[in-house]
């Protein structure tokens, strides 16, 4: 319903000027096409997106009522990690900024915003991670504005060609390559741990865990590149059965029912 109402809404405004912006598609790692707006890719991707943005808001108040319940903080770094995959599936509303015509710089900034919360979630991923293994360090409130900033700090530093309008709505980044490198170190880290975890506690339910948030980090990364209709709907579908996974055995191993 949604991503009708923003098809209405960009059909009304400004529908020629909105698809005469030029973009580019993904057509594999660190390669491009000249890609033509399609008004049902809008509609479809815009509909996987705020269908992800619904499963991720149930997600944080199942996790929301766990960490009540134990008041980890591995819990807690998790629940921020699904908010920013919850703020990343807001972009299609990035297009308002075109439709309304607004200076280039409101755009820039907000894919700046974007790329903050794809470094704090990473991080933040880490930290769960870090934390199921052991490894505690006891001020987090401490950690997590540390980590904020930190973030902030990349996101400010990263060099974004605003000549490149990627058809996830999100301007070009510069080091692309490093960008990308270094999130998926930091996922692999974040899995080995997990699995380090399991071998030192020998749970059954952490190997599952493990599949949960592999799972979790594919649908995202899907769901963040844009690329297909097929793959965005993949990216929806591994989300869904990491978080359900997760849930599964998640309270088995904190909470014992």
């Amino acid at each position: 319903m949604a991503s009708t109402a923003l098809f209405v809404l960009m059909f009304v405004l400004d529908w020629e000027e909105f698809f005469a912006i030029p973009r580019i598609s993904h057509i594999w790692w660190f390669m491009y096409e000249d890609y033509t707006p399609v008004y049902t890719d809008y509609i479809w991707n815009t509909g996987i997106l705020l269908s992800s943005l619904i499963l991720l808001l149930i997600s944080f108040l199942i996790l929301k009522n766990i960490h009540n319940r134990t008041g980890l903080p591995e819990i807690l770094f998790f629940i921020f990690f699904i908010m920013t995959i919850s703020f990343e599936c807001l972009r299609p509303f990035l297009l308002l900024t075109n439709i309304f015509n607004l200076p280039v710089y409101v755009s820039i900034l907000i894919s700046r915003i974007i790329y903050f919360l794809r470094f704090f979630g990473l991080f933040l991923l880490l930290f769960t991670s870090l934390y199921i293994l052991e490894i505690k360090y006891h001020k987090y409130g401490v950690l997590l504005i540390i980590t904020a900033l930190l973030s902030i700090t990349f996101a400010y530093v990263l060099p974004i060609d605003s000549s490149v309008l990627l058809t996830n709505h999100l301007y070009k980044i510069g080091n692309e390559i490093s960008f990308s490198f270094t999130s998926i170190a930091i996922q692999i880290v974040c899995l080995i741990n997990l699995i380090i975890a399991y071998l030192r506690k020998k749970q059954k339910r952490i190997i599952y865990l493990t599949i949960a948030v592999f799972l979790v980090i594919l649908g995202r990364e899907l769901l963040i590149f844009n690329i297909l209709n097929i793959l965005n709907s993949a990216g929806f579908v591994f989300l869904f059965c990491g978080l359900i996974i997760l849930f599964k055995n998640i309270g088995k191993v904190y909470l014992w029912t």
